[in-house]
């Protein structure tokens, strides 16, 4: 009995080294199987620590101080060129824009007053110092020929008084004919005062044709206006589209 007691535990202890060894394989395997295919994929696969990308920064920012009403996109978004990025409150830009354009169309409209007025005035002008001349040329033909009747009526007188002195020619027939010179001195008179008040006519015609120039000078003035507006509106425009920041 005491034999066969002491004889029972060596099988135990056996399989118990048994079964650790084949745990021990079964681990130094799994190892291997594990390094090996480590060993595979770095072989057949590019691996890169701490990898970089290289590319350009591009800064994006607003031009204007302003309250954020807008950001469409996240970071990590993808972007297209032209798209909204940053959307700023435009609404006292917007206003004085429409404020500037209401004024420049109000100054468009009284330009086209003053090209109206001055068209009208040159024309009428025009045709009042066209008609001053003609009264002026005839005028002048009037003298002429008045000029010419005192001439004749002058002549005559001195030939028949020639005449009388030696009793060709009778009184009344020298009476008749300085009569004549006289009517012709008083028609040669009313010529020149004609002549004066043609020439009179004529200056004033000449004299209100000068405030076309007052109408150019306030074109030129408004014209002056009109580019300081417009600089103006492309500015606000400026603004405005400055309120909005698209990816470049």
């Amino acid at each position: 009995m005491f034999m066969a007691t002491l004889a029972n535990p060596l099988p135990g202890r056996a399989g118990g080294k048994i079964v650790r060894l084949v745990i021990v394989l079964l681990l130094v395997a799994a190892t291997l199987f594990w390094a090996g295919r480590w060993v595979h994929y770095r072989l057949t696969h590019v691996h890169v620590t701490d990898a970089r990308i290289k590319t350009d920064m591009v800064s994006v920012a607003a031009r204007l101080a302003g309250r954020v009403l807008e950001m469409p996109v996240t970071e990590g978004d993808s972007l297209t060129q032209g798209q909204l990025l940053l959307g700023l409150d435009s609404a006292q830009a917007e206003q004085d824009l429409r404020v500037i354009e209401a004024s420049q169309v109000a100054l468009q409209v009284e330009r086209g007053r003053l090209e109206a007025e001055l068209a009208l005035a040159e024309a009428v002008d025009a045709s009042r110092i066209m008609i001053a001349r003609r009264a002026l040329q005839a005028a002048n033909v009037e003298w002429e020929k008045r000029q010419l009747d005192l001439d004749k009526a002058r002549a005559d007188l001195g030939r028949l008084k020639g005449m009388a002195s030696n009793n060709m020619v009778s009184a009344q027939q020298l009476a008749d004919t300085q009569y004549l010179v006289d009517s012709a001195e008083t028609e040669l008179r009313a010529a020149s005062a004609g002549q004066s008040s043609a020439e009179a006519a004529l200056a004033e015609a000449e004299a209100q044709a000068l405030n076309q120039q007052v109408l150019r000078q306030e074109l030129e003035s408004l014209d002056a206006r009109l580019s300081e507006v417009a600089a103006r509106r492309q500015r606000l425009a400026l603004d405005g589209a400055d309120h909005r920041v698209s990816s470049p």
